[in-house]
């Protein structure tokens, strides 16, 4: 692929695809594993307990290197032991498109040689920017700079599109996105001076990506909106300067930008403060011949996830409550319907039935109720979860606003210091009992 985005050399495209797919394994009929020794005869459903229908923790490390038993491991196994079916994992509803595989390679090629941060670092660093209180163009201008897409001068040379490729605000080196953020003297100076009072004069982050994550697990979330802020003020006024020749004033940039963090505060307090008054969030117990399931997840900054239920009466009394943690990845919505299939599995367990059913994951809920996800993940959870709401006698699934979620939620966080699974009978913990109470308290006064 050459610099345009055009294939060039077919052994090119196949170096990227191996470095990709490190170690393609193949474990069906008909073909020998190609990177392990593994029998030409085994087949998948021989990695599964037989008893329990999970994988077999045991034959799985012994077979494989660790990081491909965790990948393995992490995987979903349906209760319902559907057919199997090819699933590519690159596009949301499962299915191959040339597009996809070519932005992967693409994607590969451009960055085989510089160091990668872990996997569950990169999913934190992505889900922490998405999380920010940002306009959504500044959250896009954000996605676009982390993954150098933004048109500077350099990224449009090699498209072809232009010759010139000095910064226009030093005048002294070529326009890369990390020289515009991070080298430019001017720009520099404008870090410096800002209320951030940042300084890259010896800057060790080589790359927007790089100072931006390092700013993300190291500084206050108003630190990094106020960044993000001035930087998009910063390749605002350069792009008035290239375009339209408006003077750049360093000062300016940095007024604009303070003005920005600032109105998009005072906005997001009003919104905060409308949606308290407009919503009634309070947690509402059910009526006296039924019970209230609240479900929730977490996710930990190694990449883990953990997954939280309380079951209580008409009285906010709880009848069962569990927590567990889990290495499986994939979408929220995913992870959330894990966290209720991990709630229904322990119900049905424990007979207990007519209960209501409570998420605040409303793509999840819209799923159960038969919206369309788009999300192949997503789709195979919620099958499960109609298989066991059966057995269980579910009345009702409801989304809820996370206030009214609150138990549940912090549950799921009690397993962050544990690898093992908790469940709680007629009691929660003692650190979250004051979450119970509250809820008690409201629905009652």
């Amino acid at each position: 692929m050459d610099d345009s985005g055009n294939w060039c050399d077919s052994e090119q495209g196949i170096r990227a695809i191996q470095q990709i797919l490190p170690r393609l394994i193949y474990v069906g009929r008909g073909l020998r594993g190609t990177y392990y020794n593994i029998p030409e005869t085994l087949t998948v459903n021989e990695l599964i307990n037989a008893a329990n229908g999970q994988w077999d923790t045991e034959k799985i490390n012994q077979i494989f290197e660790r990081e491909d038993a965790d990948d393995i491991l992490a995987l979903h196994l349906s209760i319902r032991l559907p057919a199997d079916k090819r699933i590519w994992v690159h596009t949301k509803s499962g299915d191959f498109s040339v597009r996809s595989c070519y932005y992967l390679i693409k994607s590969t090629l451009s960055n085989s040689d510089t160091a990668k941060p872990s996997t569950s670092f990169k999913n934190t660093a992505w889900r922490r920017m998405w999380e920010l209180r940002l306009l959504p163009r500044i959250k896009h201008f954000l996605w676009r700079a982390c993954t150098d897409t933004l048109p500077t001068k350099s990224n449009l040379i090699r498209r072809g599109i232009l010759m010139d490729t000095i910064c226009h605000l030093c005048g002294e080196d070529i326009e890369t996105l990390s020289h515009l953020f991070t080298q430019c003297e001017t720009i520099k100076r404008i870090w410096y001076l800002s209320p951030l009072r940042m300084d890259l004069q010896n800057n060790a982050f080589g790359s927007f990506r790089n100072l931006f994550w390092s700013l993300l697990s190291t500084h206050p979330i108003e630190f990094v909106e106020l960044f993000a802020f001035l930087a998009w003020s910063i390749w605002s006024a350069r792009n008035k300067l290239y375009m339209d020749q408006v003077a750049f004033q360093s000062q300016l940039v940095i007024i604009d930008g303070q003005k920005l963090f600032l109105e998009m505060h005072q906005v997001g307090q009003k919104l905060e403060k409308k949606e308290r008054v407009a919503r009634d969030i309070k947690w509402k117990p059910p009526n006296e011949n039924s019970l209230k399931m609240n479900t929730d997840a977490a996710t930990f900054d190694d990449g883990s996830v953990g997954f939280g239920f309380v079951i209580r009466n008409a009285t906010g009394e709880v009848i069962l409550a569990g927590a567990s943690r889990s290495n499986k990845t994939g979408s929220s919505t995913y992870i959330e319907g894990l966290a209720m299939i991990f709630a229904l599995t322990r119900t049905v367990e424990t007979g207990l039935s007519n209960i209501h059913i409570e998420s605040d994951s409303k793509c999840l809920v819209d799923g159960i109720h038969g919206k369309p996800l788009a999300d192949i993940q997503g789709d195979i959870i919620i099958e499960d979860i109609l298989a066991l709401a059966r057995q269980a006698n579910i009345l009702s699934f409801s989304h809820v606003h996370r206030e009214a979620n609150k138990l549940a939620h912090a549950l799921a966080h009690c397993i962050q210091d544990r690898n093992s699974e908790i469940i709680w009978r007629n009691e929660v913990p003692n650190r979250v009992e004051h979450i119970r109470l509250s809820d008690v308290h409201n629905y009652s006064s």
